[in-house]
């Protein structure tokens, strides 16, 4: 197949996703009201992982699918004056696991919450939307902290951990419409 440079440009008429254009939603497991969008400077789409399964049959080795694993989901936080929102992260992690003894949450919907990620286009419209189930902080990341410094704001590192993901990818053509992609064989 030749290069054809015309098919390539009218493939690119929106100028490809922009990995600026995103926003974090969650819901603190505490009921408190939704922090829409929360201070993210960095997030990513986490990828997953389909195991395989080795069936060794006559010599040969049958290869199956296996069990579906989810990467971390990390984000980077920018921190404000207040401390509201790691204090939200450091209250939620306490509820999770105390800090002075070993005793913590035991139900799951005491902890655990659903994160969205939207990815938007150029012109504001909405692209896709990520959802993480069941998500709860494993990892509260360092501020660091320096004389030496300036002109810099305070940021750190949450780690998220969930049971999976789905996404709705909406169509540039009628916002808010969803296409559901199915494979069947």
């Amino acid at each position: 197949m030749a290069f054809d440079l015309n098919e390539f440009r009218s493939s690119m008429q929106d100028g490809g996703a922009r990995p600026t254009l995103f926003e974090m939603e969650i819901t603190f497991p505490d009921g408190a009201a939704r922090q829409q969008p929360f201070l993210t400077k960095i997030s990513e789409i986490p990828g997953s992982t389909v195991g395989v399964i080795t069936v060794p049959y006559f010599g040969r080795q049958l290869k199956v699918a296996g069990d579906r694993t989810f990467a971390t989901l990390s984000c980077t936080i920018i921190n404000d004056e207040n401390y509201r929102l790691r204090g939200r992260f450091e209250r939620w992690m306490k509820r999770i696991a105390q800090h002075d003894n070993a005793r913590g949450a035991t139900r799951l919907d005491q902890y655990q919450t659903r994160l969205r990620l939207t990815q938007r286009r150029r012109n504001g419209s909405y692209a896709a939307y990520y959802n993480f189930y069941d998500a709860f902080p494993t990892a509260l990341g360092t501020i660091a902290l320096d004389w030496s410094t300036t002109d810099t704001i305070e940021e750190y590192t949450v780690e998220f951990q969930y049971q999976y993901w789905d996404n709705v990818i909406t169509s540039p053509d009628t916002p808010g419409l969803s296409v559901d992609i199915t494979l069947t064989t």
